[in-house]
């Protein structure tokens, strides 16, 4: 049984009062939770499909493997754990050479002496999926350098995500319902498998054919600086992820749950109008897209048989199931303009409503944009036109055939940007010049110092470089530190925001608990006049406002209606992709050599892929050997040893 079940009943041993829908709180009376499964969904075709030890057994080599050398190219086990360590070390080329050249490592009489040769040996170990350079072209118009697209095929991808024997127990392929009780009044969320919308897409693909299954995508980019401070190099990866492996294990970067497919070409284009050179930046972006999950837009029509680590062979469907991005990049996905959100129809103002507005869905943005009848290559005149519509001139988004999917949907909400952000940027801000800054770093400065929480001995005011910690801690401090000094409909707006900040992050979340979310962003937009009324809330000069066009309050309203649909918002949290982003760019980049730099970065986690496969499957082969081994002795063992005193 898998985790999410797992915490399920670790958490009815305890059950609170929200378990139960008449609010009965007797230990003796409990229920456990109730788990329904989409009856017919996700059958096995066959029990004879590749496993991972399967497609690495497939390698040339294998015969020398199994029989001389488990470790070939390399002479032993010691001497694969030094090469592992060095290509994956992120080492300069120079500097594994001086390594090499050490006379105590010559006497180990290793089989290559620089590191061309290694490399060279790494590149015969089994391959995964291979990156690909497509040259793309932009004409009529011009860019300053070449456009190239290195990218890798995106269902192989999914495949080896599948494959991996490390998510056995953590995939789970139908959809379900899990309730608190067996009266099924109270529906728990924990899991994109466990929401609306992945059984919402089982119903649709049950109407093609039965027994298949839903594959939800994720990916995540984001654009990264290469170099410091001169060289301006900039990256634009994408990562790839699968909803159906348990959040607990995908959110963890050492669980290895994420592929990098793409990198999105970064140029500039030649234009006389700045407005016209995003306009050509966002249309490579969707063509880029486009081109990358075409195969996954043809499984989502047509289907694609697909096997598990067990061999087990499924026809699976693939539908986008989250888009991590910020939001910049959701608003040039979801095709809009500034000052307006990618996920409703309501303009900036009226993101101070306390109500939800009509969903922004692919239906709405694809018959507006058929609408405009202009030619997409008159840049200007489209652009214009395009603008009336709140749109941002993408005349061919990359999700618009891609069944099951839209950006209503897609876009989840992020707690990076909805929690702690938020709560830096415009919390703190408010209880700042409601108590003063001299009074507020008073406060700070005085409280007792509490371990595992960080002592702001100067106070909040003149802090630099705040990371998302010290936006946690700040949020552990800040009602306290502001009562008795802030007016008292200011502290409740703030307690009210933190209260729904804290309630949105839990893993597990069922449809009482949705109800006590809404209610404390319902009480914060009962108390937010006291913020203006104090003087609060100010603009960026420090000049107080009379309105509430904060595009992240309004993104807040689609949260509790989300829940239901794609489950709780903190299994798409940033965190694991963002710091992936530095392992698959920051760190590969330190030993290349600038020049063509984004290849020598594909070669770089190539080397990186094959090092962890192969390690992954000497583990495995390990494992077995030692089971037969052990297998071998119990048959061997004398039947009447026991009996002998």
């Amino acid at each position: 049984m898998w985790h999410f079940q797992q915490k399920l009943r670790h958490d009815t041993l305890q059950p609170g009062p929200d378990y139960f829908p008449d609010g009965r709180t007797d230990s003796v009376q409990h229920d456990v939770p109730v788990t329904e499964y989409y009856p017919g969904a996700a059958k096995v075709i066959h029990q004879h499909g590749t496993k991972f030890m399967d497609t690495f057994d497939q390698d040339r080599f294998t015969q020398i493997r199994n029989s001389t050398n488990l470790c070939y190219p390399f002479v032993d086990c010691p001497k694969w754990e030094l090469v592992e360590f060095l290509v994956t070390s992120d080492l300069s080329m120079a500097a594994i050479d001086c390594f090499l050249s050490l006379s105590l490592i010559r006497q180990l009489q290793l089989s290559f002496q620089s590191t061309k040769q290694l490399c060279g040996l790494v590149e015969i170990l089994p391959s995964p999926p291979p990156w690909k350079c497509q040259h793309v072209d932009t004409s009529p118009h011009q860019t300053k350098t070449i456009t190239r697209l290195f990218y890798q095929d995106t269902v192989d991808c999914l495949q080896m995500l599948l494959h991996n024997p490390l998510f056995t127990d953590s995939i789970n392929f139908s959809p379900y319902h899990v309730f608190t009780t067996t009266q099924r009044l109270v529906q728990i969320y924990g899991e994109w498998m466990s929401g609306d919308i992945a059984w919402g897409m089982q119903d649709k693909i049950e109407t093609t054919v039965g027994g298949g299954c839903m594959l939800g995508v994720i990916l995540s980019s984001d654009k990264t600086n290469v170099t410091n401070q001169s060289g301006r190099k900039v990256l634009h990866p994408l990562l790839m992820l699968l909803a159906n492996i348990c959040s607990e294990v995908r959110t963890k970067a050492s669980h290895h749950a994420f592929i990098p497919v793409v990198f999105l070409p970064v140029v500039d284009f030649i234009h006389n109008n700045q407005w016209m050179k995003s306009v050509l930046s966002n249309h490579l972006y969707h063509h880029c897209l486009d081109i990358v999950v075409k195969p996954l837009k043809i499984a989502a029509q047509i289907g694609i048989m697909l096997s598990d680590p067990l061999g087990n062979s499924w026809y699976c469907y693939t539908s986008l199931a989250s888009c991590i991005v910020d939001m910049p990049e959701a608003c040039l996905i979801a095709c809009v303009q500034g000052k307006t959100l990618p996920a409703t129809l309501a303009n900036y103002t009226q993101f101070g409503d306390p109500f939800q507005h009509q969903p922004q869905t692919k239906a709405i943005t694809l018959s507006c944009i058929e609408s405009i009848n202009i030619d997409p290559d008159n840049l200007l005149t489209y652009f214009e036109a395009c603008g009336e519509h709140r749109l941002n001139s993408v005349a061919l988004p990359f999700w618009r055939d891609w069944l099951l999917s839209g950006p209503a949907y897609f876009l989840t909400p992020k707690v990076l940007h909805t929690s702690f952000q938020f709560s830096y940027n415009h919390d703190v801000t408010w209880c700042i010049h409601a108590v003063s800054p001299a009074e507020i770093d008073f406060r700070f400065s005085i409280l007792q110092p509490i371990t595992n929480h960080q002592h702001f001995t100067t106070g909040i005011t003149k802090l630099k470089q705040v990371t998302g910690r010290t936006q946690h801690d700040l949020q552990h401090y800040m009602i306290s530190v502001i009562t008795g000094a802030a007016p008292a409909g200011l502290v409740q707006a703030v307690h009210s925001l933190v209260d729904f900040q804290y309630l949105m992050q839990s893993p597990v979340i069922n449809s009482k608990q949705c109800h006590k979310i809404l209610a404390a962003l319902k009480e914060f937009h009962i108390h937010k006049q006291c913020i203006i009324n104090a003087g609060a809330c100010c603009g960026e000069k420090g000049q107080v406002l009379e309105h509430w066009e904060i595009p992240k309050l309004k993104l807040m309203q689609s949260i509790t209606p989300s829940i239901p649909l794609v489950s709780p918002p903190i299994q798409w949290t940033a965190d694991t992709t963002e710091q992936a982003h530095i392992d698959i760019v920051k760190n590969p980049s330190t030993a290349t050599n600038n020049i063509n730099f984004e290849s020598q970065i594909c070669h770089n986690l190539d080397r990186h892929e094959k090092c962890h496969t192969f390690s992954l499957a000497l583990h495995l082969h390990k494992n077995e050997m030692s089971k037969l081994q052990m297998q071998s002795m119990d048959d061997n063992a004398d039947p009447d040893a026991e009996d002998n005193p």
